[in-house]
């Protein structure tokens, strides 16, 4: 069978056009703005929020806050 990840982690993908990482859910900072096809990992939920962590090559490892209508899971 297939192995459950710890935190039940998983990959999603962002299927808005424009998505702001928020620095915590519902925060007033954003950290970064994703585009629809980016593929991130979520770690966690809140309130409908989704904690997710990417690595940017420019950024480097990325973690934030979106909302979660912003991800499906793949």
């Amino acid at each position: 069978g297939r192995h459950q990840l710890e935190q039940s982690s998983y990959a999603g993908i962002i299927v808005k056009a424009n998505v702001y990482v928020k620095d915590a859910p519902d925060g007033k900072t954003d950290i970064m703005i994703l585009h629809e096809g980016v593929k991130v990992q979520v770690s966690d939920s809140l309130q409908g929020w989704f904690n997710i962590e990417l690595s940017d090559a420019k950024a480097g490892q990325i973690e934030g806050w979106v909302p979660a209508e912003a991800i499906e899971k793949i």
